[in-house]
């Protein structure tokens, strides 16, 4: 490029003074890729934080020479596995893994910017980071320091939400049609879910199938449970569950925890407009245990529906940015590992109802 006549920046042949000027290039990660052309390896780094690396990765990107990074890719990558990363770390780890050709991590990041993307205020997509609480008070980018966490340490939402819109480097060209079809078809599942549970006890004939003898007691039933779902629907929402995917705000999991949160549905069991004799009429009135099956098939479900979002194309990109940097995929991430992000979502006090939920 610099040594044609067809470039702004190529060598002047009038004699003047040879100035490369590259404005729009970040400065250090072309110093690394200026010393690894050159041979002045003792210089390349060995480690690089999310955001330098992301950076470079844009540049061996541009000049379609992400090969050079093969030396240090496996190392630098692992920047980008860290389970505590803040908002901005959580979508530039999502571009590394997509161009050092990491299909896993691609996956598992892809998942959970999903489970967590919301609109926000202005109407955009948007995402929030869990981080640990004391990361949150000190942030350190010390790429030679382990800032892991446990899950069972205080989680709280990192203060800075990343814009998805605003991100130019996700990685394939519709990640942001891909992130938000997902997201749309969780929330459509439980919004279609929630609503044809209490569609049925709204017709002509009772849901409540208890043989009262008397079909007016099985109405008042299925009317205490729609009422009281309601209710409480207004109380820890402050509207009624909208029955369109398209007009909630909401992540996945901010959807999940206002609508299963035992202060919604913990009481159904306890509504007495008749006198129950027989606490076997639970077990045919009460829809707690078909929500609470309906919310583990939420995160149970999700990878599935994430591998499926995964193309050929993206698989076959991959597969080619990994016979360049010779890196080997990060290990696939279990069931158990989806359900991380649920167990740490201290946000809905998740603990509450764990012996109801048997995720624990």
């Amino acid at each position: 490029m610099l040594f044609g006549s067809s470039w702004i920046e190529s060598k002047p042949t009038d004699g003047e003074d040879w100035v490369v000027e590259l404005p729009e290039d970040s400065a250090f990660p072309m110093e690394i890729i200026l010393d690894n052309i050159h041979g002045r390896f003792e210089r390349v780094p060995k480690t690089l934080g999310l955001e330098d690396l992301r950076d470079l990765l844009v540049l061996t990107n541009k000049y379609d020479m992400t090969g050079i990074v093969r030396p240090w890719g496996a190392q630098w990558i692992e920047a980008a596995r860290k389970p505590d990363l803040d908002s901005d770390d959580i979508l530039r780890s999502l571009f590394v893994a997509w161009e050092l050709g990491d299909e896993h991590l691609f996956t598992h990041r892809l998942q959970e910017i999903a489970l967590r993307a919301k609109v926000n205020e202005e109407g955009r997509l948007s995402y929030t980071a869990l981080v640990p609480e004391v990361q949150a008070e000190v942030q350190d980018d010390s790429a030679d320091e382990d800032d892991s966490a446990d899950e069972d340490d205080p989680w709280i939402l990192s203060e800075k939400d990343a814009i998805l819109e605003e991100e130019d480097h996700l990685g394939p060209q519709d990640a942001l049609d891909v992130i938000s079809s997902i997201r749309e078809t969780l929330l459509a599942k439980l919004v279609t879910s929630i609503h044809e549970e209490l569609d049925s006890r709204m017709k002509p004939e009772p849901c409540c199938s208890f043989k009262w003898g008397d079909k007016s007691r099985n109405y008042a039933c299925d009317t205490a449970v729609v009422g009281h779902i309601h209710q409480s629907m207004l109380r820890v929402r402050g509207s009624i569950l909208p029955r369109s995917a398209s007009d909630i705000d909401d992540s996945v999991l901010e959807l999940v925890c206002s609508l299963f949160d035992t202060e919604l549905f913990g009481a159904v069991p306890n509504i007495h407009l008749q006198p129950f004799r027989y606490s076997s009429t639970r077990e045919f009135c009460d829809p707690v245990g078909k929500f609470f099956e309906l919310r583990n098939s939420i995160y149970k479900n999700s990878p599935t529906l994430v591998a499926a979002s995964i193309k050929p194309s993206y698989k076959e990109y991959m597969a080619k940015q990994r016979g360049r940097t010779g890196l080997v995929m990060a290990e696939k991430q279990d069931r158990r590992g989806s359900e991380r992000y649920l167990r740490i979502y201290n946000i809905c006090k998740w603990r509450r109802y764990q012996h109801l939920s048997g995720v624990y």
